[in-house]
């Protein structure tokens, strides 16, 4: 349950930093407020403030967490209303159309939860893995980009199933180290990639997402170009321009990596992510970002009482957070991309999963020790392909209607359908539907197209010898 706390300021210029910009008054029951606990979590649990060993028995936490205020329109395309200036040292300045609303929340406790987290299912989960180099100095840049980029390249991989991923990008967030990275920046970025751009954790900033639908699909192709003034990655362009067109009709993800980098766990500004189940398009404003040489886009949120909060207390640096910040087979915003762009849409909704990305915010955790250590992290960005679909499908497909074909009858009525059929998802299960040479084969054709279930009518023992030759990866989420 979240309580709002009614605060609408005229001029709500955020910081980037976490910090209550100049001139931004927050009323002093607001301040007496944040040393009391959620009023619904105090109703069940009496005796004042929860501690960090009450965190440990599943109890929620509170926090006031920063939404846009009814001002703010909300849209899913650019007004060019609501945004900010941003600097080549990553900091933010000149904002303009915000309206910050402090927002009193329960956060639950994620380690508590009866149900697993997927990145497919809530848009998030938790990652319990030792690193593989534990020696990599975060601060260094070119640690970063020559050790760190990989592993987080390879975790993704691994629990995606992506054929292909790309780190691209990085923020720290040091606040005690920040006043360094900027006198070294002034001296100038390394030659291979971008300087130690270190921020404090955004706590102000908002409620948002990385990405919208239409900066989502512009920062695949920005990949694609030279490095702009504000890149941390500065060597060859990560991917063709050839390329491009090809690999934003398959499935492709943004995942954020994100770590703690000190050896303390994590009990100041700890980060909150909401369940994207919980989360309706009609919640959002898109909030422009203005660099020097090009226009990135959030997505900011506005309130709603069913949102669904929840963090991982104490996070650990063997331990690391998967936050999901787009998909393009999200269902909420299924087939967008594509009318946008002018392009045929999916053929079927049974390849599309719940959650498109997980709107998150640092915040201030109320149970938070006074003598807590300042968080250290580091969040990674990476992409990620699913090309090995795309030639899945087309393999299987033919091999299906060469066995179907030498069946004769039915069977080779349908291995004609199946080798002439257009290539997309939901003749995979027009296919299987009515055919008696259908089981493996089909299976794996369905799941290479992107859904993690067998198709309605599809058969479980297959007929083709074909089949057998199946692989056993599962090219899903």
């Amino acid at each position: 349950m979240c309580h709002v706390s009614v605060f609408i300021s005229s001029s709500c210029e955020l910081s980037s930093a976490g910090q209550r910009p100049p001139g931004m008054r927050i009323p002093r029951r607001i301040l007496r407020q944040s040393a009391l606990t959620c009023p619904s979590t105090h109703s069940r649990r009496a005796g004042g403030p929860l501690t960090t060993n009450q965190l440990h028995r599943g109890l929620a936490t509170s926090a006031h967490l920063y939404y846009q205020g009814p001002s703010v329109p909300r849209t899913l395309t650019s007004t060019g209303c609501v945004g900010v200036h941003r600097n080549l040292a990553g900091s933010d300045s000149d904002f303009f159309g915000v309206d910050s609303v402090p927002t009193l929340c329960e956060i639950q406790d994620g380690r508590q939860s009866p149900e697993p987290f997927s990145l497919d299912t809530h848009g998030f989960e938790l990652v319990d893995e030792t690193r593989e180099n534990p020696h990599i100095n975060y601060f260094a840049p070119t640690e970063l980009l020559d050790q760190y980029y990989p592993e987080c390249e390879k975790l993704v991989s691994r629990r995606t199933g992506a054929s292909r991923v790309i780190a691209f990008d990085h923020n720290i967030r040091a606040k005690s180290r920040k006043p360094a990275a900027e006198a070294a920046n002034s001296r100038g970025a390394p030659a291979g990639g971008g300087g130690p751009s270190i921020q404090e954790p955004l706590i102000t900033y908002g409620v948002h997402n990385d990405y919208t639908m239409a900066s989502a699909p512009r920062r695949v192709e920005q990949l694609a170009a030279p490095a702009s003034a504000n890149d941390t990655w500065r060597g060859t362009p990560r991917l063709r321009t050839d390329q491009v067109e090809r690999l934003l009709k398959g499935r492709w993800l943004f995942v954020n990596v994100w770590r703690n980098v000190s050896a303390q766990p994590v009990q100041r500004a700890p980060l909150g992510l909401l369940d994207a189940r919980t989360c309706s398009p009609e919640d959002l404003v898109v909030f422009e970002i203005r660099y020097a040489d090009r226009v990135g886009e959030n997505y900011f949120a506005t309130h709603r009482p069913a949102h669904s909060w929840w963090y991982f207390p104490r996070l650990t640096r063997d331990e690391c957070l998967l936050i999901k910040c787009w998909d393009s087979r999200g269902k909420d915003f299924a087939g967008r991309i594509e009318e946008a762009r002018g392009w045929q849409a999916p053929g079927s909704s049974s390849h599309l999963v719940p959650a498109t990305f997980s709107l998150h915010t640092g915040f201030n955790d109320l149970a938070t020790p006074v003598n807590a250590p300042e968080r250290e992290s580091i969040e990674v960005r990476t992409v990620a392909f699913f090309e090995l679909a795309l030639l899945f499908v087309r393999w299987w497909r033919t091999a299906f209607a060469l066995c179907a074909c030498s069946l004769g009858g039915e069977d080779a009525a349908l291995g004609r359908s199946a080798m002439h059929g257009p290539s997309k998802q939901g003749d995979c299960d027009e296919a299987a539907v009515g055919g008696r040479a259908r089981g493996t084969s089909v299976l794996l054709v369905h799941r290479a197209a992107g859904a993690s279930t067998a198709p309605r009518g599809a058969a479980q023992a297959p007929r083709c010898q074909l089949a057998r030759l199946a692989p056993t990866t599962n090219y899903t989420n």
